[in-house]
């Protein structure tokens, strides 16, 4: 029965997950029609069980549900067709249901308390003086921040759309968050600044492979305004290699042609590493045709040129 449509092709699960059904209803149907999550939905086409989820808001738990099995997990990288919601995943659906003034306000919090958190900081490395009560009421805030339901539903999607994992009792989805927010297509910029906001400590923290969120975004160049909130939240992170002793800026250099850099933040990666060029182990005639790349960069191009002759003032003898 699970398997069987209604007069409008609609299967069970689409209809529990219209009417808002209990994550026990939702497990039950999908453990005897798996196939069921990534079945589209008539009359929206390719709108599969998690847009309906996102759409209506339910809970969390229905949710987890979901993403309990790979074909939940598949079904978050579907797309609406124009019939639909143009070509929006779960995520991007979850997005614009949220609740704006709820959302924003959350997030001017978070700005400010982090910004309080690295006064805080700065006078204790200054001063001597510790303001425990002041760091832990911000922890309190940040932790009571990551309860909220929103989050907690766009954290379980952006961590399982990046694994591909299903949600299991040992999940460990903090670890890895930021990676995945910095990682996958459909993560709304807002969404991205909260995460990086709720898990500031993760931007220096590596994955198995050493790579940090950074290096994640430059796998590819045209996420240039992930790459730009990473470094703007963490330029220290451009400066730090991965176990095979690449840069983000190494992976800048690969992901794209030549012709596009100007289009990259190779400025921005070399502005917060300049001495980076060494690792490309280029003749030494090529690098000011890097930097006649670099200079096309309207805001730091002349500043990354700057920064890499002070880090290795010998390239400009040896490339002349």
């Amino acid at each position: 029965l699970a398997s069987t449509p209604n007069k409008q092709g609609q299967l069970p699960i689409h209809m529990a997950a219209q009417f808002r059904a209990s994550a026990d209803v939702l497990r039950a149907l999908m453990r005897a029609f798996p196939r069921g999550a990534i079945l589209p939905s008539p009359p929206r086409d390719l709108a599969c069980v998690l847009h309906i989820l996102a759409d209506r808001g339910n809970t969390f738990d229905a949710f987890r549900a979901m993403l309990e099995f790979p074909e939940g997990v598949k079904s978050l990288r579907l797309s609406e067709t124009p019939t639909g919601l143009f070509h929006s995943t779960p995520l991007t659906v979850l997005n614009t249901q949220k609740r704006m003034h709820a959302f924003h306000s959350a997030l001017t919090m978070l700005r400010d308390m982090r910004r309080t958190q690295s006064l805080l900081k700065k006078a204790c490395q200054e001063a001597g003086y510790y303001d425990e009560e002041g760091m832990q009421r911000i922890e309190s805030e940040i932790e009571t921040a990551k309860q909220d339901d929103f989050w907690q539903k766009a954290e379980i999607m952006i961590y399982c759309e990046y694994t591909g994992e299903i949600m299991t009792e040992d999940t460990d989805v903090a670890s890895r968050i930021v990676h995945a927010a910095a990682g996958i297509e459909s993560c709304p910029s807002s969404i991205l600044e909260m995460a990086l906001l709720l898990y500031q400590e993760r931007l220096l923290a590596p994955d198995e492979e050493g790579r940090l969120p950074l290096h994640i975004a430059t796998l590819d160049w045209r996420k240039r305004a992930v790459t730009s909130d990473l470094l703007m939240a963490c330029p220290e992170a451009a400066r730090v290699p991965d176990k095979s002793g690449k840069y983000p800026f190494n992976y800048i250099i690969e992901s794209c042609a030549s012709s596009m850099w100007r289009r990259s933040c190779i400025g921005d990666l070399l502005c917060a590493n300049g001495s980076v060029l060494e690792t490309l182990k280029l003749d030494d005639r090529l690098y000011p045709y890097i930097w006649s790349k670099v200079l096309d960069e309207e805001l730091n191009g002349c500043r990354a040129v700057y920064e890499s002759l002070r880090a290795k003032p010998s390239l400009i003898p040896a490339s002349l």
